[in-house]
C-alpha cells in the first residue's frame, strides 16, 4: 500500500485557546490489487489550556466516502472520527493523554468507540513520543468485539416463511 496525504490548515491561537480548520487529502495506491483512489475530508481541532500542567483537547474529522475498499487496506484509511482528551503532565518531559474517541468503522459501518490512554515522554525540542494503549486496553477488559464482520450463513433472497 502507498498513501501519500496533505492538508491546509488553518490556525488560530487566542490566549489559552487555540483552533484549527483543515482540508484533507489522501491518496491510495495498492499496486497488487490494481486500484488507485483518493479521498477528501475536512476536520478541526479546539484546544484549551486550564494551567502548565492540564490541556484540554476536542478533535473531529469527516470523510465523505467511508466505504469498504478491502479489508487488509481498511485500518489504514482515514474514516470520520472524532474526540477529545486531556494532555496530563506531570513533569516538563512526561505526561499522559487520556480521553476518548469514536470513529465509523469501515468495516462493520458501526460506530466504535476507543479510549486514549497514552503515556509520553516530551523532548527539549518539543516533540512527543508516546503509545496509545486505550484500544489494548479495551481489548483486554471488554473484549474487541467491535471490528468482527457478520458471521454464518448469508442467504440470499426472500425471508422464509415461519411455518
Amino acid at each position: 500500500l502507498d498513501r501519500e496525504s496533505g492538508a491546509l490548515t488553518l490556525y488560530q491561537q487566542t490566549g489559552r485557546w487555540s483552533f484549527s480548520a483543515s482540508a484533507l487529502a489522501d491518496k491510495y495506491r495498492m499496486v497488487g490489487m490494481g486500484f488507485l483512489q483518493t479521498r477528501y475530508g475536512v476536520g478541526g481541532t479546539v484546544n484549551y489550556w486550564v494551567n502548565n500542567a492540564i490541556s484540554l483537547h476536542a478533535f473531529g474529522y469527516y470523510y465523505p466516502n467511508s466505504s469498504l475498499i478491502s479489508p487488509a487496506v481498511n485500518p489504514y484509511l482515514g474514516t470520520t472520527n472524532y474526540g477529545g482528551y486531556a494532555d496530563i503532565r506531570f513533569h516538563k518531559n512526561f505526561g499522559v493523554d487520556a480521553g476518548a474517541r469514536r470513529y465509523l468503522s469501515p468495516m462493520t459501518g458501526k460506530w466504535v468507540t476507543d479510549p486514549i490512554v497514552s503515556p509520553y515522554i516530551k523532548f527539549n525540542n518539543g516533540q512527543k513520543f508516546g503509545f496509545d494503549f486505550g484500544r489494548l486496553l479495551k481489548g483486554l477488559i471488554w473484549g474487541n468485539q467491535d471490528e468482527m464482520m457478520p458471521r454464518g450463513p448469508v442467504r440470499m433472497g426472500p425471508p422464509q416463511q415461519k411455518r
